[in-house]
């Protein structure tokens, strides 16, 4: 992800039963996680803002992150999808009641907390950037990760082209 679009998100369970119950946390993402970001659209605007002039189209995302997805140490899991512009990082919803006492330790409101946001503060950006039309892939692994990995995977690029000719 940009560097300057944060790496917090405030997880929110709310629940009308029981006099209802609000649940929430203020929650640390990406420190686990390589991104990869990338647009839906061609706009040759976008990319004078990025200062490139090509571009790869890769022709089965899914499958794509897959094979790259064996070549990342410790890797645990992984998703995809388009951003989500909204105005603030805040991920919620309504449910069931939770019993507080389930929670013996902090490890346990971290479970249910991630459990209940799952890859979903990945994909937040803000709605100044909705013009991107952004796609992400994202690998979690077991351990937190540096600014970028370098790796080699034909098995992927085989996956990708470069268009020969751009459609506008």
């Amino acid at each position: 992800m940009d560097s300057n679009e944060g790496d917090w998100v405030t997880v929110i369970h709310r629940s009308a039963e029981q006099g209802d119950q609000t649940i929430s946390a203020h929650w640390k993402t990406g420190s686990y996680a390589y991104v990869v970001s990338a647009s839906m659209k061609y706009d040759q605007g976008l990319m004078s803002g990025f200062d490139c002039d090509s571009y790869i189209r890769i022709h089965n995302p899914t499958e794509f992150g897959a094979r790259i997805s064996r070549q990342i140490p410790g890797f645990r899991s992984g998703g995809e999808g388009p951003c989500l512009y909204q105005a603030n990082r805040i991920v919620g919803g309504d449910g069931e009641y939770v019993d507080p006492k389930r929670f013996k330790t902090a490890e346990d409101l971290g479970k249910f907390i991630n459990d209940k946001a799952q890859h979903i503060p990945f994909f937040i950006k803000h709605n100044s950037f909705a013009h991107q039309v952004e796609y992400r892939m994202i690998w979690i692994t077991d351990h937190e990760v540096n600014d970028f990995l370098d790796i080699k995977c034909p098995e992927a690029v085989e996956l990708c082209s470069r268009p020969t000719k751009v459609f506008e």
